[in-house]
């Protein structure tokens, strides 16, 4: 801001004065423009505040200049003659302060902004651990009648607000004379896309007829990572990514391993896959440990090299090879098999070593955040990626 002012004495006459009139106004028309126009902006017009007065805006200065002048011969003062104009002096100072807060005020709005859609777009280890718990808590207020059903319903209502498709796919085990009702949970990612990739994970074991140290009913590390994954991928810039979110129920690993929701999704797959099937299949499981490292399974190493090849190449490449190293593979009979038998590439990616590997503790063990996030990077480092090059290549 330039700030220029002229003077004079009162024995310089009055021509001196009406010269001084005709540089002010020369002046105030160099630093004020009556308008501004550019290519880019147009006409803008500039006015100084009239301090409440109907002023000329070109005239603002000048005016009350000479009229000060004709006061200043006729009184002889001098301070009366500087009032009028350090008065809007100070007014044009108080605008500039007012205008400086303002746009530190919108920069600092904007800042924070970007900040907030920065942090939507990655994985929060602390907003994964809330979420965790909140769907911990699912299945509380429930009524034993029903119970089972409700919970699933209100996971696919936790998936309705990240994906454009879902669906409950309902079955029914008869087992010593009993029937129990079962239900795999579909969302879909823009499933408008022709070229789809699975993300897979169990939600729920056995029913609760089963000893409670055996197996838990709900897990939810793996659905707390998947959801978080969709709303990762449901943004506008991953419109092109079709991607399959699946939930099975009746599953259990381990030495009496079980694989309902897995067998009955497959073996009718061509329902949701009716002109080419999916690219791959991921399957997560037992993925919420402190300490967990994610080794390469031995089936998906025979059965899918290339697929288990770029998802430990894409750990590494995004910082996440500790997670991820590359040890000895380990057999376990999980949901992939049930991919492979379908023709479809399939990898399962679990912690085996987890102390409470699909028993009550497994629901129950201490989750990190920063593992489930982990994994989550991977997972959507590898959709991305899937676009790009062919994983059966």
């Amino acid at each position: 801001v330039l700030l220029i002012t002229t003077t004079g004495s009162d024995s310089e006459g009055q021509g001196k004065n009406r010269q001084h009139s005709e540089i002010s106004e020369h002046i105030f028309d160099l630093v004020h423009p009556v308008g501004w126009n550019t290519p880019q902006f147009g006409t803008v017009q500039l006015r100084p505040p009239t301090m409440g007065r109907s002023v000329d805006s070109r005239r603002c200065y000048t005016a009350p200049l000479v009229k000060t002048r004709h006061k200043k011969k006729s009184q002889g003062t001098a301070k009366e003659a500087k009032s009028p104009l350090n008065g809007r002096r100070l007014a044009w100072i108080i605008a500039l302060g007012v205008s400086v807060v303002i746009g530190v005020a919108v920069w600092l709005d904007r800042d924070r902004d970007a900040s907030e859609v920065s942090q939507s777009r990655g994985f929060d280890p602390v907003r994964l651990s809330r979420l965790f718990d909140q769907l911990s808590n699912t299945a509380e207020g429930i009524d034993e009648a029903g119970r089972h059903h409700e919970v699933a319903k209100r996971i696919r209502n936790s998936f309705d607000l990240v994906s454009q498709q879902s669906a409950l796919q309902r079955f029914v085990i008869t087992e010593n004379e009993r029937e129990i009702e079962h239900f795999n949970i579909i969302a879909r990612i823009n499933p408008e896309a022709k070229r789809r990739v699975i993300l897979a994970t169990s939600w729920s074991g056995p029913p609760e007829t089963e000893p409670a140290e055996k197996s838990p009913r709900y897990r939810f590390d793996g659905v707390t990572t998947l959801l978080e994954v969709s709303r990762i991928l449901v943004q506008p810039r991953h419109s092109t990514k079709g991607v399959d979110i699946v939930l099975f129920d009746g599953e259990r690993l381990g030495s009496e391993p079980l694989h309902r929701g897995s067998e009955y999704f497959t073996k009718r797959i061509s329902a949701f896959y009716p002109q080419s099937r999916p690219e791959f299949a991921i399957v997560i499981e037992s993925v919420g440990g402190c300490d967990a490292t994610f080794n390469p399974e031995l089936e998906s190493v025979k059965r899918a090299p290339n697929l288990v090849l770029r998802t430990w190449d894409t750990a590494r490449d995004s910082g996440k090879g500790r997670v991820f190293p590359s040890g000895s593979p380990r057999v376990v009979q999980g949901a992939q098999l049930a991919f492979h038998r379908m023709g479809i590439q399939s990898l399962l990616l679990i912690d085996p070593e987890h102390p409470g590997w699909h028993t009550q503790a497994d629901a129950e063990h201490r989750l990190c955040g920063e593992t489930l996030a982990a994994v989550g990077e991977v997972l959507v480092e590898l959709v991305a990626a899937s676009h790009e090059e062919d994983p059966n290549g």
